[in-house]
């Protein structure tokens, strides 16, 4: 893959896990317009989930740095938005902020810290566990409540959910919150929240029948931040 830089930015260099937000126009080889959406779109991602030919370039940019990708067809596999042609594409990338990570220090009971929000990471990272029925999540906050709910029980719970295309995360819920009955809740509810304890907050990625009933949407991909408020 090529690429040229314009301009340099400024600032530090992001870390592997640092949120990359950026503008990108994406085009053919001839000029035209290489996506259906609106061009340029905004992405946000992290270094450590790109594909390999664009990790090392693209981890080094800075805010406001400007560059140029050739990118040949099939080079960024299953992180391809669905939107963009199947071909060649010329990608302009201008980096608009850099986020931060930083360490959890206090959240509210059922919600995730203000520091991970408004948008995940497209792919869970290597570290994340698996659950039951094999979804991968990440637990965000320990809580301190003592027991897991029955199958039985009522639970409020708290989430924010994210359709994911490609490199493209989009917000679809964040922050809502919902009362309901575990043994008929939809599919990741019921399948994280019966091994939580109140206050946790989870983030998973799950296709998209995982999530119906909680969101209104039919969607490939999401990822959700799931936190259990309360056990009624």
């Amino acid at each position: 893959m090529r690429w040229v830089m314009f301009e340099a930015g400024r600032g530090d260099v992001p870390g592997p896990a640092d949120q990359i937000l950026a503008s990108v126009r994406v085009k053919k080889r001839d000029g035209s317009a290489g996506t259906q959406r609106e061009n340029p779109q905004s992405l946000g991602f992290s270094a450590d989930t790109l594909a390999e030919p664009l990790r090392d370039s693209v981890s080094g940019l800075r805010a406001g740095a400007r560059a140029r990708y050739w990118v040949p067809k099939g080079a960024l596999g299953r992180q391809k938005p669905s939107d963009w042609a199947d071909e060649d594409l010329v990608l302009d990338l201008e980096v608009t902020k850099i986020d931060v990570a930083r360490p959890v220090e206090t959240a509210l009971p059922g919600k995730a810290p203000d520091s991970l929000v408004p948008k995940p990471d497209v792919t869970p990272p290597p570290d994340a566990k698996k659950s039951r029925k094999g979804y991968p999540y990440l637990r965000l906050v320990a809580g301190k409540g003592g027991v897991e709910p029955r199958a039985d029980a009522r639970v409020t719970i708290r989430f924010s959910a994210w359709r994911v295309d490609g490199l493209i995360v989009t917000p679809l819920a964040l922050d809502q919150s919902s009362s309901l009955q575990l043994a008929q809740a939809p599919g990741v509810v019921n399948d994280l929240v019966s091994s939580m304890v109140e206050g946790d907050v989870v983030r998973a990625w799950v296709p998209g029948s995982a999530a119906k009933g909680l969101v209104s949407q039919d969607v490939p991909a999401l990822v959700v931040d799931l936190g259990l408020a309360k056990i009624e």
